[in-house]
C-alpha cells in the first residue's frame, strides 16, 4: 500500500514538475519577445535622436559614415576624415567587445551589459553641447548601438535587428507573402513578430521627436524610462532562466 501511494505521489509530482517547467519556458519566451520589442523602441528612439539633433546623421550604422568618409578623403571635407575613421573603429570595437564577452566572460549577461551601456550613453549625450562636432557627438551612440545590434539578434530563430527597420520590413513582406501562398501559420506568427518590432521601433521615434521638441539635446534623457523597463525585464529573465535550469535538474534527479 505504501509503495502504491508513493507511486501515485511521484506521478503527480512528475506531472506538476513537467507542466510547471513547460509553463515557465513559455513565459520566458514571451518575456524574451517583449524584451526585444522594448529594445526596438530604444533603437528607434536613439536613431531618431541622432537625426534630430546631429545634422540628420544616422547614429545606428556606419553606412552613411563610411560613404562620407570616402567623399571627405576625395576632398569634400578633409577636416572630418579623422573623426569619421575613429567612428568606424569605435563601431568595430563595440562589436569585438560582444564577441570577447560571449567567448571569455560567460558569467556576464550580455543583455544586461548592453542595457547598462545604453543608460550610460544616454546620460552622457544629454550633456553634449548642441554646437559640438556632430560626428564626435555620436560616438557614444555608435558604440552602444553596435553592442545592442550584436546582443539582441532576434527571437525564436527569427533574425531581427533592434536598431534598423529595413530588414524587419523585408521579413514582414516575406512572411505575409508566404502565409498568403502557403497558408502555414508559422509564417503568420513570424509576420506578427516582425510587425511588432517595426511598431515598437517607430513608437521610439515618436517619443524621441516629442522629447526633442520639449527638451532639445537633453531630450535624450527621456530614453531612461524604456531603458529602466528593459533593465528590469532582463533581470526577471535572468531569474526565470535560473529557475528553469533548477526545474530541469530536479526533473533529471527524479528520473534517476
Amino acid at each position: 500500500m505504501k509503495f502504491f501511494q508513493k507511486s501515485i505521489i511521484m506521478k503527480y509530482y512528475m506531472y506538476f514538475l513537467y507542466n510547471g517547467g513547460i509553463k515557465m519556458e513559455e513565459e520566458n519566451r514571451e518575456l524574451e519577445k517583449n524584451i526585444h520589442y522594448i529594445m526596438s523602441l530604444v533603437g528607434g528612439f536613439l536613431g531618431a535622436y541622432a537625426l534630430l539633433n546631429r545634422c540628420e546623421t544616422f547614429g545606428s550604422s556606419q553606412t552613411s559614415n563610411m560613404i562620407y568618409l570616402i567623399m571627405n578623403i576625395l576632398g569634400k571635407n578633409k577636416k572630418e576624415v579623422l573623426f569619421r575613421i575613429i567612428a568606424v573603429f569605435i563601431y568595430m570595437g563595440a562589436i569585438s567587445l560582444t564577441v570577447v564577452v560571449a567567448k571569455y566572460y560567460k558569467n556576464v549577461n550580455a543583455k544586461r551589459m548592453s542595457v547598462i551601456l545604453d543608460i550610460i550613453a544616454v546620460a552622457v549625450i544629454g550633456f553634449f553641447p548642441k554646437d559640438m562636432n556632430y560626428v564626435v557627438a555620436l560616438y557614444p551612440i555608435f558604440f552602444v548601438m553596435a553592442v545592442q545590434w550584436n546582443v539582441f539578434k532576434g527571437f525564436n530563430g527569427w533574425v531581427s535587428s533592434t536598431i534598423f527597420s529595413t530588414n524587419n520590413l523585408r521579413q514582414t513582406a516575406i512572411s505575409i507573402t508566404e502565409f498568403l501562398t502557403e497558408r502555414d501559420k508559422i509564417h503568420f506568427q513570424r509576420g506578427k513578430f516582425y510587425i511588432g518590432v517595426i511598431v515598437f521601433y517607430h513608437i521610439g521615434v515618436i517619443i524621441s521627436y516629442i522629447g526633442h521638441k520639449a527638451f532639445g539635446v537633453k531630450g535624450a534623457w527621456v530614453c531612461f524610462i524604456p531603458l529602466f523597463v528593459a533593465f528590469l525585464m532582463v533581470r526577471v529573465e535572468e531569474k526565470n532562466l535560473s529557475l528553469t535550469i533548477e526545474y530541469k535538474e530536479e526533473k533529471e534527479q527524479v528520473k534517476i
